[in-house]
């Protein structure tokens, strides 16, 4: 099973950074070398084994085991963060008095009714490969960047999860309120356009 590694540019750093191992059941259960794990120091909790190291012989030799799912990821830019939603609110002042928009439905809600979704969420920043590149090239401060933060509805929230594709593109573009705004005047252009139409054939 290939892991997703998330190596820094220089050597330096590289040697200094810690990465967090996980290692979940695959097509073979963790359950019959947990002995070497724990002996490895890898300690169990809510069915996943986890290690933290800045050692890169470690990664590589854990990415190879047989039959066992291995994520390896930097806790400071894939995990998510304790303060992220004071933080957003700091930065993101309000449309007006507390309210501020969705960023998936355009729904214009109170703070209190909104969660801070993270765009691309912190399951893919934490087990994919190609999404910890994407947060790499754009996202300096990684999943919890500013960023790759957004206001959504708590059903919108629900629905994302830990969904990518679509749903990364219509936060991206969606919290922008002038973009909300466009598409509004061309629905209203589109219905008088129609209402035309529908005159002139009378």
């Amino acid at each position: 099973m290939h892991s997703p590694i998330f190596f820094l540019k220089d050597e330096r750093d590289r040697s200094m950074q810690e990465y967090t191992i996980e290692l979940r059941n695959g097509s073979r259960s963790t359950y019959c070398i947990k002995e070497s794990l724990r002996k490895n120091g890898f300690v169990y909790k809510n069915k996943i084994w986890f290690k933290k190291t800045s050692s890169r012989f470690e990664l590589l030799r854990w990415k190879h085991v047989w039959g066992i799912k291995c994520f390896v990821y930097v806790e400071d830019l894939h995990e998510r963060g304790k303060t992220y939603r004071k933080d957003y609110f700091q930065v993101h002042k309000p449309l007006w008095k507390d309210r501020y928009l969705c960023a998936y439905c355009g729904r214009i809600l109170p703070k209190n009714q909104l969660a801070i979704d993270h765009i691309i969420p912190v399951q893919k920043a934490k087990t994919s490969r190609f999404w910890q590149g994407i947060l790499r090239l754009f996202f300096k401060d990684g999943v919890n960047d500013h960023g790759n933060l957004t206001t959504a509805c708590k059903r919108c929230n629900s629905r994302k999860g830990a969904k990518t594709s679509f749903w990364v593109l219509r936060g991206m573009i969606g919290k922008s309120f002038f973009f909300w705004v466009f598409l509004k005047l061309m629905a209203m252009v589109g219905i008088l356009s129609f209402l035309l139409y529908g005159i002139m054939k009378l």
